[in-house]
């Protein structure tokens, strides 16, 4: 396996330079919903200012330019945040990639692959079958280490996408209270996933000193046992790696305080 080229290349990119593509699509995904955004805006800005003003009436206040004032600076704010949402996750994915790259700059700088091992010694002919099927299985769980990974980085960027396109809503959703938690929801899975790309940074960084260590080495005598023992010692190293991948997203979670 070799985690250090193309899959952490990945991960330093912006959307745009991930894929230019997508990017416009979703760019203009965002065109069209900022004005729904902002007509959504206003319409919650009469609601709340109609509500304010009849219960104010009903307490014996009456309504100044001065109150509708202070409840338009708060539209205001959310207005400006709206047109530049955008911009504020691109800003928000950009710290990531600088703190992703702060920590590959301390890893080890060691580019290991994964070597499968060769059957050693002296074997009798009716224990290689079993060897050989070990030989796959090592084979097989190191390149799902690979496609794995991969997979995980591709949809870490997906979602970047769809949250990059959905900014504009969520402003919105954050002024009403019974939709603020969805928005709250919003920005703590985009840290999440911010976060993530560090996490697999980390994991990607610190795997190749996993594999040159012995702690999971298999010790056995005879040659038969001696060759158990290093396809599992592969087996074993390929599957923590890929828990600890597919348990990155689950750690950004938790580290966010997000649900589920």
């Amino acid at each position: 396996m070799d985690y250090t080229t193309d899959t952490v290349k990945q991960i330093f990119k912006n959307l745009h330079d991930y894929n230019p593509v997508v990017s416009g699509v979703i760019d203009k995904v965002t065109k069209v919903l900022i004005p729904i955004s902002l007509a959504l805006l206003a319409i919650l800005f009469m609601v709340e200012w109609l509500e304010f003003r009849k219960q104010l009436i009903k307490e014996g206040g009456t309504p100044t330019m001065e109150l509708l004032a202070n409840l338009a600076i708060k539209y205001l704010m959310a207005y400006a945040l709206i047109m530049l949402s955008p911009y504020i996750v691109d800003s928000v994915i950009w710290l990531g990639i600088q703190i992703s790259e702060w920590i590959n700059s301390v890893m080890p700088s060691q580019n290991l692959k994964t070597t499968i091992p060769t059957i050693k010694g002296s074997i009798a002919w009716y224990e290689k079958p079993f060897l050989y099927v070990l030989m796959a299985i090592a084979q097989v769980v190191d390149w799902l280490g690979s496609w794995i990974t991969s997979i995980i980085v591709y949809l870490r960027a997906l979602t970047l996408f769809f949250y990059k396109g959905l900014a504009p809503l969520m402003v919105v959703f954050f002024m009403n209270d019974e939709l603020r938690s969805i928005s709250l929801g919003f920005l703590k899975q985009l840290g999440a996933l911010v976060i993530q790309g560090s996490l697999l940074i980390l994991i990607i960084g610190i795997y190749p000193a996993i594999v040159s260590s012995d702690f999971l080495t298999v010790s056995a005598s005879g040659d038969f046992l001696s060759n158990v023992g290093a396809f599992f010692t592969v087996i074993g190293k390929a599957v923590i790696f890929i828990l600890l991948i597919i348990g990155s997203q689950r750690l950004a979670n938790k580290l966010m305080g997000v649900l589920g």
